[in-house]
């Protein structure tokens, strides 16, 4: 039978508590007793397998005798800087892309956005990131970030933030390049930034915005897509080229 495995910030040796969530997890949900071997992991590329000490709802004290480090994620890393959509569709953004390996998540607001996260949302949101890579083992969890204007994802020299090899936004039209095309064209780069604007579309002010810092506009297929399912097109697509580099 596989253990348990658990979130833990502060993973270092020696008696750690696991945060209010999980220890509410690990006692009131799936009942581990003390003694248990559980998995911990920060999210960072460390882990450890650590024996629960005391378990209660409100706190779950875990042994740990030695923390180990996982290899780094394979490039190409990825930051998505997305429009939101309704709430009951960003579980499944924060979910997917990081199951898919996103590295970066950063919510944006634009133009014609009519999603406008609340104050605080980015607490949610890193719950969920996190209940995600218990599920599939992650090692890397991506960065989550509080909602932003889509301009200030600009810094004062005409770069893009966060800093990236390849920088993409995706468009419709003909002048746009398939996604694998573009990620084909530039094997050397190590990071990839993309833009996903809302369902109505990005204005051509953000447009002429995009391609001054360099950004390339590239297609995810003939179909109009909604803000989450383009982000885990980009996403899948990312993770494509990652494996086939490494070989998996």
């Amino acid at each position: 039978m596989s253990r348990h495995r658990f979130h833990c910030n502060a993973l270092q040796p020696g008696r750690l508590s696991l945060s209010a969530e999980e220890s509410h997890h690990c006692a009131t949900v799936l009942r581990i007793r003390p003694g248990d071997e559980v998995d911990l992991f920060d999210g960072a590329g460390r882990f450890a397998v650590g024996h629960l000490v005391t378990s209660s709802k409100k706190e779950a004290v875990v042994d740990v005798a030695r923390v180990e480090e996982a290899p780094p994620t394979s490039p190409p890393l990825l930051t998505l800087v997305t429009a939101m959509p309704r709430a009951n569709r960003q579980q499944v953004l924060f979910e997917k892309c990081t199951e898919l390996g996103a590295t970066h998540i950063v919510a944006a607001r634009f133009d014609r956005s009519t999603v406008q996260p609340k104050a605080g949302a980015e607490a949610k949101w890193r719950r969920i990131v996190i209940e995600a890579g218990k599920q599939c083992a992650a090692m890397h969890l991506p960065a989550v970030y509080p909602p932003v204007d889509f301009r200030t994802t600009m810094d004062e020299t005409g770069s893009a933030v966060p800093n990236a090899d390849l920088h993409l936004f995706g468009a419709t039209g003909g002048a746009s390049m398939p996604l694998l095309a573009a990620l084909e064209a530039a094997r050397q780069a190590r990071s990839v930034c993309v833009w996903i604007g809302p369902e109505g579309g990005l204005t051509p002010d953000e447009t002429d915005v995009l391609l001054q810092v360099g950004a390339q506009p590239v297609s995810l297929g003939s179909l109009v897509l909604r803000v989450e399912t383009a982000a885990i097109a980009v996403a899948a697509a990312v993770a494509f080229v990652r494996d086939a580099r490494s070989g998996r």
